[in-house]
């Protein structure tokens, strides 16, 4: 087998890196639903802890605001939590046969999106790395869910899984 290039190399390691870099959850402007007008999903409401020892957030509660959203506190960090705030409005929504929840920040407000799925007293969630056209292609709340969508076709596009106990 021939040795790559570094030219080919240099490829490699920057095509991973940026599937990487796309695959974190980063702040939005933009939700993927309509905050406020779809029914929250009450098993979610609770206390959680993550079982993974490098989880940027280590604990989080839920709790039911109304029918439409949580108030969701974080209140554990990991060592590489780097939002500054704590404090979310809590939203899901569903795309694709997909159950999502968005997290608002209260302070500034940029949403974060997580894939989960409820499995008994444990819920697994997962990062969505937008693989399409990246960032750069969501400028609303349609083509977010458009990059969603196509992103979602692609077999690496939920990564760092976590799973968490209900306290």
């Amino acid at each position: 087998m021939r040795p790559l290039s570094r030219h080919r190399f240099s490829l490699v390691v920057l095509a991973s890196f940026s599937l990487l870099l796309m695959a974190c959850p980063v702040g939005t402007e933009y939700p993927l639903g309509k905050p406020g007008t779809e029914k929250i999903d009450k098993a979610l409401i609770g206390s959680w802890i993550s079982t993974r020892d490098d989880a940027d957030v280590k604990r989080v509660t839920i709790k039911k605001v109304d029918k439409y959203s949580y108030d969701v506190r974080v209140t554990e960090r990991g060592a590489m939590y780097l939002i500054d705030s704590d404090i979310f409005i809590g939203y899901v929504t569903k795309l694709d046969g997909h159950k999502f929840v968005y997290f608002k920040d209260v302070s500034d407000g940029s949403y974060y999106l997580y894939h989960y799925e409820i499995k008994g007293k444990e819920m697994i969630t997962h990062d969505v790395g937008l693989l399409v056209g990246g960032m750069d292609a969501v400028t609303s709340t349609e083509s977010y869910c458009a990059e969603v969508s196509a992103s979602l076709k692609i077999d690496t596009c939920l990564t760092e899984k976590t799973v968490w106990r209900k306290e």
